[in-house]
């Protein structure tokens, strides 16, 4: 385990530019058996809102819905990937998305709910293009849920299986945080940024594994295997680290490349190919 002091350090060490990217549950907000009831200490709200006013970029890639990101973020103006990555938020209004036309997504809804029916403290969360199945308050069900899924997921084979921390995900294949932090340093000017990524999940490996390609810091929180070259305890040490981040910035030793911040981000670099569409 590393303290936020030693991961200071090796910030200070870089010339490139901080470019932070951040999970929300058990990163930022700690976990609660009721999703519904997660929230952001007040403190690290603050702390990220002087982050981006001093022109660090910031953005969050989570396997949440936008509306629950937004309200947890306290609707702090920052790049958001939701839905582990689906959609690429700029802002309020301007956003990247996959095409999914092809999935029915109806019929999907219909068929989790019929199979859940004799279960009913499994909890659906309906993501709108994608489908979650909880079973954080009753851990017993765990193989229940999976074994509803993969069945579901044959029938589907346009989606993929995610395991979560007491939850498993129907998405799209395309879907990944590795995915998303790619799109996202695609709007950055090459070379110039060094991308850190913390996140608590197996759900947050693949976002990893590109953060060490591009060479940065990937930072994972709590116990268990990961791709994470540094690893902190819990989100009290998260919120440490962004403190300490941001005073060093404010002190003047970290560098600040002013016209990177988050909120001037080109999004038109990022299009590909029909990957993704811009509104």
């Amino acid at each position: 385990m590393h303290t936020p002091q030693h991961i200071i350090e090796i910030c200070q060490q870089q010339q490139r530019q901080l470019n932070l990217f951040l999970d929300l549950d058990g990163t930022l907000a700690d976990f609660q058996l009721d999703p519904q009831h997660s929230f952001i200490p007040t403190s690290t709200l603050n702390t990220l809102a002087e982050l981006l006013q001093l022109g660090i970029p910031v953005s969050v890639v989570t396997g949440r819905s936008i509306e629950m990101a937004r309200q947890l973020l306290q609707q702090l103006p920052l790049p958001i990937a939701e839905l582990h990555g689906l959609q690429i938020w700029w802002n309020s209004t301007k956003k990247l998305q996959l095409d999914l036309s092809h999935i029915n997504y109806k019929q999907l809804r219909a068929d989790l709910s019929q199979a859940c029916r004799a279960y009913p403290n499994l909890r659906i969360e309906d993501k709108q293009f994608s489908v979650a199945l909880h079973y954080r308050e009753y851990p017993e069900l765990a193989p229940v849920a999976q074994q509803i899924m993969a069945v579901l997921q044959v029938r589907y084979p346009q989606l993929k299986l995610k395991q979560g921390k007491c939850v498993v995900e129907l998405l799209p294949q395309q879907a990944s945080k590795g995915f998303a932090i790619s799109r996202l340093l695609e709007a950055m000017p090459e070379n110039s940024t060094f991308p850190i990524f913390i996140g608590d999940d197996v759900t947050d490996e693949d976002g990893f594994a590109v953060v060490n390609q591009h060479q940065g810091l990937s930072i994972k929180v709590g116990e268990g295997e990961t791709l994470a070259r540094y690893r902190l305890a819990n989100t009290q040490a998260v919120a440490e680290l962004l403190h300490l981040i941001k005073i060093h910035c404010e002190t003047g030793a970290m560098t600040i490349k002013r016209g990177c911040e988050g909120k001037n981000v080109k999004a038109n670099r990022v299009i590909q190919s029909g990957q993704f569409t811009e509104s």
